[in-house]
C-alpha cells in the first residue's frame, strides 16, 4: 500500500512542476515590483521621492486653530505689506539677524525669497517702513545697550541700497512719516532726536534729565511723546508727557518697576505694589485710576488706536519673581495666552492659548494687528520666531 500512495505523491509534484514551467513560458519573466514611495503618481507615471532635508525651511507648517508658525529660525524684524488694494496681506518681509539679510514670504504660497544684496554684521534688530520702501537695521555692542544705525532703501529687485545715516541710539522706531526716531544716553541725560528718510533732515526734538530711558513715540516727530526711566522694581521711576515744544511734564503714573504705554486717552502702566507686580489704567480723560481685568506687562501688548483696545500676550505672573527685570534679562519667559483687553468696559477676551495650540512656551512680543487682514503678528521672545494668530 506504501508504493502506490508514494508513486501518487511524485506524480502530482512532477505535474506542478510542469504547470510553472507552462506559466513562465506563456507569461515571461516576473516583474520587479517598485517601491510604494516612489510610486506617488497616477496611471502609471512616476513621481520622484525628495527627502525632507535637514535644515528645516523658513516657512512652517500650519499649526491648529487660528495659530501659526510663520518662521521657524528666528527674525530681527518684519513688516506684513498689502497688496494694491489694500485688502489682503500679500507679503511679509522679514530681517535674518546676524547679517541682516531680507527675505520675502508669500502669504499665499509660503515661499520664500532672499532681496538682500548686502551683509549689515551683527544685525540684532531691524524696522521696516509702513510702506516697505526703507529698512533701518541695529547693530549691537557686546552689552546689548547701544545700537549703531544704518538706513537702507529696499527695492525688491535690486536690493537694499545704504543710505547716508549713520548713529548711535538706545532706543528708536520708525513712523509712518518714514522718520528715524530715536535717542540715547548723554553726560548730562537723555536726548531724542529725529531722521528724515525721505529728505535727510535731522532735528534734536527733546532731552530729558534722566540717562537710560524708555521713549513712548507717537506717529510724529513733532507730536506729544512719553517717556520714563528704564524700569526696574529696586528703583521708582515716574512717567514723563513730552510736549511738542520739549517741555516736560509729570503725570501722576510712578512707582516701582513702571512701564507704560498709551492708547487712546488711556495709559497703561505695570508696577511693583508690596513685591506683586501689578497693571493699572489712567485714564486722562476722567482722571481716574483703575487695576486691570488681567495683569499684563505693558511692553507685551500692542494698542488698537480709536478702538480703546490693546492685544497683549499675558501669562499667570504669581510665582515670577522680580519682574519685570527678570523678564527683561530674559531670566524669566512665559507661555502667553493671546488676549483683548477692552479699556472701556474693564473686560478681556481670550482669543487663543499659544501653549495648548502649539504645545510650545510663546512669550510673545513685537505685536502687530492689521485689522482688514484680521490678523495678529507677532514674534516669540523665547526664539524669534515669527508666528501668526488668525482671527477666522
Amino acid at each position: 500500500m506504501k508504493k502506490p500512495i508514494g508513486l501518487i505523491v511524485l506524480g502530482l509534484i512532477v505535474f506542478a512542476l510542469v504547470g510553472v514551467w507552462l506559466y513562465l513560458l506563456l507569461n515571461g519573466s516576473p516583474q520587479v515590483v517598485k517601491d510604494n514611495f516612489t510610486d506617488l503618481g497616477t496611471e502609471g507615471e512616476e513621481v520622484e521621492f525628495i527627502p525632507t532635508p535637514e535644515t528645516p525651511e523658513e516657512v512652517a507648517e500650519n499649526l491648529q486653530g487660528g495659530l501659526k508658525q510663520i518662521t521657524t529660525r528666528p527674525v530681527a524684524g518684519y513688516r506684513v505689506l498689502q497688496n494694491a488694494t489694500g485688502s489682503v496681506a500679500s507679503k511679509i518681509y522679514v530681517a535674518e539677524p546676524g547679517t541682516g539679510h531680507i527675505y520675502i514670504i508669500d502669504q499665499a504660497t509660503r515661499e520664500e525669497r532672499k532681496i538682500s544684496n548686502i551683509t549689515i554684521q551683527d544685525t540684532s534688530r531691524v524696522i521696516f517702513s509702513k510702506d516697505g520702501q526703507f529698512v533701518v537695521f541695529a547693530t549691537s555692542d557686546q552689552n546689548n545697550k547701544n545700537f549703531k544705525l544704518f538706513a537702507g532703501t529696499i527695492n525688491e529687485e535690486l536690493g537694499v541700497n545704504l543710505i547716508d545715516f549713520e548713529d548711535i541710539a538706545e532706543n528708536f522706531t520708525v513712523n509712518d512719516k518714514n522718520e528715524i526716531l530715536y535717542g540715547r544716553s548723554t553726560a548730562d541725560g537723555y536726548v531724542a532726536l529725529s531722521y528724515s528718510l525721505i529728505n535727510s533732515s535731522r532735528k534734536t526734538l527733546f532731552s530729558l534729565p534722566f540717562r537710560e530711558a524708555r521713549i513712548i513715540w507717537d506717529n510724529s516727530a513733532s507730536s506729544t511723546h512719553y517717556a520714563h526711566p528704564k524700569a526696574s522694581a529696586s528703583l521708582s521711576g515716574a512717567l514723563y508727557k513730552v510736549l511738542p515744544s520739549g517741555s516736560l511734564e509729570r503725570t501722576k503714573v510712578a512707582g516701582f518697576g513702571m512701564s507704560a504705554i498709551t492708547v487712546d486717552n488711556n495709559i497703561i502702566f505695570g508696577l511693583v505694589v508690596d513685591g506683586e507686580y501689578q497693571t493699572r489704567n489712567l485714564n486722562s480723560a476722567s482722571n481716574t485710576v483703575n487695576n486691570l481685568d488681567r495683569t499684563v506687562i505693558p511692553e507685551k501688548c500692542f494698542p488698537l488706536e480709536s478702538e480703546g483696545m490693546l492685544i497683549c500676550g499675558q501669562d499667570d505672573l504669581q510665582g515670577k519673581e522680580d519682574l519685570p527685570d527678570s523678564w527683561h534679562r530674559g531670566e524669566e519667559g512665559f507661555a502667553d495666552r493671546l488676549i483683548y483687553l477692552d479699556l472701556t468696559n474693564n473686560t478681556s477676551i481670550l482669543l487663543t492659548d499659544t501653549f495648548v495650540d502649539s504645545q510650545q512656551n510663546l512669550d510673545v512680543i513685537e505685536i502687530n494687528s492689521y485689522s482688514a487682514f484680521n490678523n495678529i503678528y507677532f514674534k516669540n521672545k523665547n526664539d524669534d520666531t515669527l508666528w501668526m494668530y488668525e482671527i477666522i
